[in-house]
């Protein structure tokens, strides 16, 4: 079937909460065919395995690739290597791949609750993307050049990496439409 040609609002992708989802290489776990320049995603991770000597990737939103240009990290959050930090990226101020990395090792076999969002800060007319651990913002910064995206999947984990030796749940994406 072709896409068709509408656009959704108030969109939430959701998981259940039970035991999570054990990360798979190459497994796409939603379509989401508009990303706002606002929007939220939350989910816990618990990492249970071995730290690698490579990447490993936990989540990827993505309109094609895995790195290059604009649309392929909205966001991608992996595992760096040697580490249970967490390297956060998504497309900020011109920059397509603008990352930050947890300063701490995530708990071994302990649910992580991470949440990124980019808002609407209506005092100022600005967007801040904004990153929480624990609901302890760790990072924040105005993106001065927010975009919209299309025909976005978000993989759990992508095809490009090896997944991650963990477990999510309660995942949430909002897509949240704002009219100036």
């Amino acid at each position: 079937f072709s896409p068709a040609q509408a656009d959704i609002s108030k969109l939430q992708v959701t998981t259940t909460s039970g035991g999570g989802y054990k990360l798979s290489k190459g497994k796409v776990l939603r379509f989401i065919p508009r990303i706002e320049k606002q929007w939220y995603m939350s989910f816990d991770v618990k990492h249970v395995g071995s730290i690698k000597n490579h990447w490993t990737n936990v989540l990827h939103s993505t309109t094609g690739g895995n790195h290059g240009t604009f649309g392929y990290r909205i966001p991608a959050i992996w595992f760096a290597p040697n580490t249970r930090k967490l390297h956060i990226c998504h497309a900020i101020n011109n920059n397509h791949n603008y990352c930050f990395n947890t300063p701490n090792h995530v708990p071994f076999n302990k649910y992580t609750n991470v949440q990124i969002a980019q808002i609407y800060e209506t005092d100022y007319k600005r967007y801040r993307y904004i990153i929480l651990i624990n609901r302890i913002q760790r990072f924040t910064i105005i993106n001065s050049t927010p975009r919209v995206f299309h025909d976005v999947r978000l993989w759990g984990s992508d095809p490009w990496h090896n997944a991650a030796n963990a477990f999510i749940k309660n995942l949430v994406f909002r897509s949240i439409p704002h009219k100036k």
